[in-house]
Parts: structure tokens; C-alpha cells; sequence
């Protein structure tokens, strides 16, 4: 389509890998960590084809990058989704009115008819998104579940769905498309479209944690529970509203109103559970008791998970090579690994003991 000029010319490349699941792109990066600073963002399409009907009903999940890394890829990604679904979904109501089946059909020559069962959900690795993920590089992944016949001799064509393989490949490119063209003038569409999914999924911790205050007989750590709710939210909605500000330089002052915003609705939020904690717990006023933390939870509270090392730093200490076997070699390069630890630090990760055999045969 960009060839034949049907769509203007991205402003950012957009590079298609096939690669050995879960090896080639750690190894590429170990051998090329440059290539690292030039890519953003990554769209894993792995389980995409599925007839959906057969065995139990699927549903085509598309995985976010984790809360940790939150990123407006999400948002992107559920945009073109939702879009998808409700083009390829029927209802009584727009048939009435003569839109007929679907309202924005994708359906592909010798495929099913059937309806588009997709849907974003929350992180989910164990595929080559998280290969990107692990070095820096915000990815999120396509996965059709449950799967029961996948890595078997029943996993075959005869269970591709050309329909559905469209649909996918249509989704993914459009999240591709469209993260490659975003600059400037289109940082506002971008940023109306993260702040408003951020205010949804805002409230709905939010309302989680008003929920477990009236639930709770623990009342004082209900409160802490919904204010543990609100400010995790509000951390992961500003990684997505800073993401941002990698469109384009010059947008930082756009990127510190949309934030300044919501440490205005996080302030809020933390109000109104003080107030609902005061109704039922404290009518007279008296001031909520401080919080007391155990040691574990003052170390865990300090503890902030960053990218330390690089896919090389990785590869050392595990002997894995170019030439390892397997496309899943990372197993038997972990085992490897673990085995050389001390014994001390080994049993916390494996049953011990290990028995002598299956140790010789993983070393």
C-alpha cells in the first residue's frame, strides 16, 4: 500500500523479523546491542491464524507491555482492537438497521464467516516480545488461547482460518502503521487517546479499591489496600503519558500538562478514599492511623525493577553460544546455569536435592 502510494510513507521504518522462537533476537542483540538505540517498539505476532471454532472456543488475546514498562503501544494496540472486534462482531440492533452482518467486514476468500473473539489483556510472556521486553525495547504479543492441539501432530494447516489470519495481520499492521507515523501533529490525537484509556483504567482501581473498603473487616487495611490500588495507577499511567514524549523532541511541555493532570486526579482519588474510610471508620474526625510496615514490606517497597545489563551480560555466565541446540536453548543454557550456583542459592530456585542423574544429564 505504501509502494502503490495508497498510504503516505511512515516517518519511522518498519522492519519484519522471522526468527527461532525465543533464541535469534537475544543473540542478535547480544552480537548487535547498537541496533538496540534504533528500534522503539516491537509487535509479536505468534499464535494468529487459529480457526477459533474448533475444540474449545478461542479468544485472539494480544498482550500488553507490562505495567512495569507501561507504554502508549497499549493504547495503540487497543484502539486497532476494539476497532477490529466491533467491525467483525454482530448485534441485533445495527442489523435492524441494515448494516447486515458486520459493520466493517474482514473476512478473506476460502475463510470462516465467523466473528472477530479478540481482546487486549494484561502481560503475558513466553514468546519473542519478551525477548524485546528484556532488553529494553516495549513489546507486545499476539496469542490464541486455549490452545490444546499447539506443539503437537495436530498442530497443522488444517487448522488455519484464513479470516482470521487476516484479521490479525490487518491488526498488526495497522498498531505498526500507526506507530510508525506518529509525530507532532499528531501528538494530541496520541494523547487524548492515552489520558482517556488512563482515566478508565484509573477508575477502575479506583473502584477496586473503594469495593475492598466495604468488603474488608480489616478496615484500616482495606484503606491502604485502595490507596496501594490508586497510586500503583496512577505509576503506570505515567509511564505511559511520559512514553510520549518519545514522538518527538519538543513536545515536553504538551507531555508535563497531560501529567499534571493526573497527579491532579491521583490526589483526588486519594481524598475521596480518606473521606469514605472517615464515614464508616473515623465519624468524628480522628486522623487515620499511619501505616506500619513489616521489614519484608519496607525492602520490597524499595525495590524498583530497571534494565541492568545488556542481552550479552546475559549470555556469559549461562555458555550459551551461536551454535547451542535447540530453538528453545535457553532452557538447557538456565539449567546449566543453575546447576553452577551454590548449592545454598540453587535449592531456593529447584527442589533439592536434585538427584545425581538428572544433574549429569543437564550438565
Amino acid at each position: 500500500l505504501i509502494g502503490d502510494g495508497h498510504l503516505p510513507r511512515p516517518k519511522r521504518t518498519i522492519r519484519f523479523w522471522w526468527t527461532t522462537e525465543n533464541n535469534s533476537e537475544p543473540r542478535y542483540f547480544a552480537d548487535h546491542p547498537a541496533i538496540l538505540k534504533r528500534l522503539w517498539v516491537d509487535i509479536n505476532q505468534d499464535m494468529v491464524g487459529a480457526d477459533q471454532s474448533i475444540d474449545v472456543m478461542r479468544t485472539q488475546n494480544v498482550f500488553r507491555v507490562p505495567a512495569s514498562r507501561f507504554h502508549f503501544l497499549n493504547d495503540v494496540a487497543e484502539a486497532v482492537i476494539e476497532y477490529m472486534v466491533a467491525g467483525n462482531s454482530a448485534n441485533i440492533t445495527q442489523f435492524r438497521n441494515g448494516y447486515g452482518l458486520y459493520t466493517r467486514p474482514h473476512l478473506a476468500h476460502n475463510g470462516s464467516e465467523h466473528r472477530y473473539n479478540a481482546q487486549t489483556v494484561w502481560f503475558e510472556g513466553d514468546s519473542d516480545h519478551d525477548s524485546f521486553l528484556n532488553a529494553g525495547v516495549p513489546a507486545i504479543g499476539f496469542g490464541n488461547e486455549p490452545d490444546r492441539f499447539i506443539h503437537s501432530n495436530l498442530d497443522d494447516l488444517w487448522g488455519i482460518d484464513r479470516t482470521q489470519l487476516g484479521r490479525n495481520a490487518a491488526s498488526a499492521a495497522l498498531i505498526a502503521y500507526t506507530m510508525a507515523s506518529a509525530d507532532v501533529a499528531s501528538f494530541d490525537l496520541f494523547g487524548g487517546e492515552v489520558m482517556g484509556r488512563g482515566e478508565a483504567r484509573l477508575a477502575r482501581n479506583f473502584g477496586l479499591g473503594l469495593q475492598l473498603m466495604a468488603t474488608s473487616t480489616d478496615r484500616l487495611a482495606a484503606y491502604y489496600g485502595a490507596v496501594d490500588q490508586v497510586q500503583y495507577a496512577a505509576a503506570r499511567e505515567r509511564r505511559a503519558l511520559r512514553s510520549l514524549g518519545e514522538i518527538a523532541g519538543g513536545v515536553e511541555p504538551r507531555v508535563a500538562a497531560l501529567l499534571a493532570a493526573l497527579d491532579r486526579r491521583e490526589s483526588d482519588d486519594l481524598r475521596e478514599l480518606a473521606a469514605a474510610y472517615g464515614r464508616v471508620s473515623s465519624p468524628t474526625g480522628t486522623p487515620i492511623p499511619k501505616r506500619r510496615f513489616s521489614p519484608a514490606e519496607q525492602e520490597l517497597a524499595s525495590m524498583r525493577l530497571i534494565v541492568v545489563g545488556s542481552p550479552s551480560d546475559f549470555y556469559a555466565p549461562r555458555r550459551c553460544t551461536a551454535t547451542t541446540p535447540l530453538s528453545h536453548s535457553f532452557v538447557l543454557c538456565d539449567a546449566r546455569f543453575l546447576l553452577a550456583l551454590p548449592r545454598r542459592w540453587r535449592c531456593r530456585l529447584l527442589p533439592c536435592p536434585a538427584s545425581r542423574a538428572s544433574a549429569q544429564q543437564l550438565a
